[in-house]
């Protein structure tokens, strides 16, 4: 990555830093933070539409993820990812996460950038918790989903090195 894209992602990560030593810059992050908190790969298990989304974590752990941000989660699949909320009732704490926030620490060691796309007189943008980050050129197939819910890597152009489309656009 160039020094113009570190230095402007720099920037927002500490203008963006969270106050909870559980969680990080806010930058890739999306919720409301929960008390309790599962770091891992994210997975879809299952055929759809009945796949689940889990986290397998580091210890060899499957914590299954519920709630509004789940099938959010699942299309991170093989993405490292921290996903805050509190555990499930009726459930063995440990067991199952109702999710309430997510953050990506990096795609493939790369500062990720999750957020909602869009444009105005200045060009494209991606909307975080943090502040809306410029984008200097969007894949043709980014250019027509404003709106839409989604990660981006940034190459040092600031233009999309690689992303995924987390939600799509409200119709």
């Amino acid at each position: 990555m160039g020094t113009t894209a570190a230095a402007s992602i720099a920037a927002l990560l500490f203008l963006g830093c969270a106050t909870d030593p559980g969680v990080g810059d806010g930058l890739a992050r999306t919720g409301r933070i929960g008390p309790d908190h599962v770091t891992g790969r994210a997975r879809l298990v299952g055929s759809r539409p009945f796949a689940q989304t889990v986290i397998e974590t580091a210890d060899g752990r499957t914590v299954l993820v519920e709630g509004d941000l789940a099938a959010e989660i699942g299309m991170l699949a093989g993405v490292e990812i921290i996903v805050t909320g509190s555990w499930a009732d009726g459930a063995r704490p440990g067991r199952t996460l109702v999710a309430t926030s997510y953050e990506l620490p990096s795609v493939e060691g790369e500062p990720a950038v999750v957020g909602t796309l869009g444009q105005d007189d200045d060009g494209f943008f991606v909307s975080t918790l943090a502040g809306d980050v410029r984008v200097s050129v969007l894949p043709e197939a980014l250019s027509n989903r404003m709106g839409a819910r989604v990660w981006i890597v940034l190459d040092d152009r600031l233009g999309v090195a690689q992303y995924g489309i987390l939600r799509e656009p409200p119709r």
